[in-house]
Formats: structure tokens, sequence, C-alpha cells
């Protein structure tokens, strides 16, 4: 897969490990603290998470209503619950024993650039590209949107279909990560050539066949933390569990250990394999993983 990527400037990264230097996710039951900024993601239904100073993401499960000020600066303690069921697959679950919020949100610039004016200046630079209007572009998707760290940053994932000028028949998909900050495009990373046939995790079938074959792409979260090998891949607002170890399917046959050393929490990944639990009622549907790309 041919991957380009065009930087106006480069902005500060998304942190995309728990901790720098730890060897592993702390446990249920270990006391964090630190210093660091309210921030709010609109995915999953929209929620409230913390960034520390070092990039480490937490979701606080008993944030206070008057803590629901995206770029508040604080200063919280709070206790590791690893092992509770949340619908938000990002950051460290923790429970708060104290949070003090340390001045004024953080002020996002002159005018302060919302996320819905960063989404149009984003979604008029897609439908602009040559990529997108050389190759007769349709079927524009967001797929991801993400509030970075920096005043008024936000990410905005999208895909598109390309057509051939050769043959029209002939249909790749292509994806793009724009990144705005203060109203302006400040990163794009364009990844074309990808097969039509990748989907995202929310348009995966509501009544899918046990054993389908899938390509679906996403953003991985959970690795590590979670009690299987597996991690959450999230694409398009919605959320489905990864397994790249072994797992007994339904004809009782197991599945080869997929290498993951490369991968981790934030990376984009292509996955490749069959879903698997699809028929056993209120069960929610699993990927088996026979292949794993980061993209």
């Amino acid at each position: 897969m041919k991957i380009r990527i065009f930087a106006l400037f480069f902005i500060f990264a998304m942190a995309t490990a728990f901790f720098c230097g730890c060897t592993a996710p702390p446990g249920d039951g270990t006391t964090v603290s630190g210093t660091g900024m309210i921030v709010y993601n609109d995915f999953e239904g929209g929620f409230y998470g913390i960034v520390t100073s070092d990039g480490a993401e937490y979701y606080p499960l008993n944030l206070p209503d008057e803590y629901h000020e995206n770029g508040l600066p604080v200063t919280f303690t709070g206790t590791v619950e690893t092992g509770v069921m949340t619908t938000v697959q990002w950051g460290t679950p923790i429970r708060l024993t104290s949070i003090t919020g340390t001045g004024t949100p953080i002020p996002t610039g002159t005018g302060s650039v919302s996320r819905e004016e960063s989404l149009k200046i984003a979604d008029n630079y897609v439908r602009n590209m040559p990529e997108y209007t050389n190759y007769s572009g349709k079927n524009l998707m967001l797929v991801e949107s993400l509030t970075l760290k920096c005043p008024s940053c936000y990410q905005f994932g999208y895909t598109f279909d390309m057509v051939s000028m050769k043959d029209p028949d002939v249909i790749d998909r292509a994806t793009v990560d724009v990144t705005v900050s203060e109203g302006k495009v400040s990163q794009v990373l364009i990844g074309e050539g990808l097969p039509a046939g990748l989907i995202v995790v929310s348009e995966l079938p509501d009544n899918p066949i046990p054993g389908a074959v899938v390509n679906v792409t996403g953003r991985v979260s959970g690795l590590g933390m979670m009690d299987c090998p597996c991690f959450t891949l999230t694409s398009g607002g919605v959320s489905v569990e990864v397994w790249y170890s072994v797992i007994v399917t339904s004809a009782g046959s197991e599945n080869p250990i997929i290498d993951i050393s490369g991968i981790s929490n934030g990376d984009y990944v292509i996955v490749r394999g069959t879903l698997v639990g699809a028929e056993i009622p209120d069960v929610p549907v699993k990927i088996q993983a026979s292949g794993i790309e980061k993209v």
C-alpha cells in the first residue's frame, strides 16, 4: 500500500502509549495522579477525558459536571479500574478521588475556532484535493474525529472511493487524515490504492454471517489492557473486539497467533479476518484476525 504524507508543518504528535517508559499498563486498583487537561472527544457519543502532560490518556468514570470544559487544566488523583465495562474505548478508566482545576480553560485563539467550523474546513479541503476531483471521488465518509491537545486542534479521518480514469469499473478506496489547527489545515496524511472491499467498523452488517471474511480499518485502543489477547478497533464511531491470538471457532478449529509487536494504541490498522460469535444470541460479534497491517 502506497502512503504519501503531506505536512505543511508538524504539530506535536498524540501519544499512543499508556505511559512513556512503562513496560506494562497499570493494574486494577493502582493509584495514578498528575497534571493535565480536560479534553472532549466527540466520537462514541461524546465524552470527556484527561490527557496528562506526558501524554497519558485517562477516562474518568466520575468526572463532576463542573469539569466538563474542554481545555481546562487540572491536577488529579484516581484509581485504575481496568475491569469495568464502559462504552468508551479510549484511555485508561479511572475513578477519581480528587480533582482540582488549576486555571481557566486554555484559550483556543482569537475568535475560537470550533469543531464544527474545523470540520467544514477539513471537508472542503478533501473535496478539493486532486485525488478527489481528478478521480471522480464519491462516497466521502467521515470515519473518525479527534480533539487534539493543542488549542483549536482537531483531526478528521475520511474515506472515499476513487474511480479509475481508464476503467470506470476499477474503484480504489482512499483514506485521508486532516489536521486543522486554529482554523487552518496543518497536516494531511493520504493513503491511496486501498481495496474497495475495505470497510470501517460502522459498515459491518447488523446481522453478520458467522465466519464471514472482512477487511476492516480503524484505530487501535485497549491493547494490553483487556483480559484477552485482543484489542478494540474503532472507526465510524463504532467499535469491535479484535482477537490476534488463539480463539476457538464454532467449527472447533484454532487460528494462529498474529504478531502485534509493531502495533500500539492509537495506531490505524487494517484487520483481515473472520467474524466470530454472530451465531450466539446477545454476544457481541468479534473479529478473529488472520492479518493486521499498520497504515
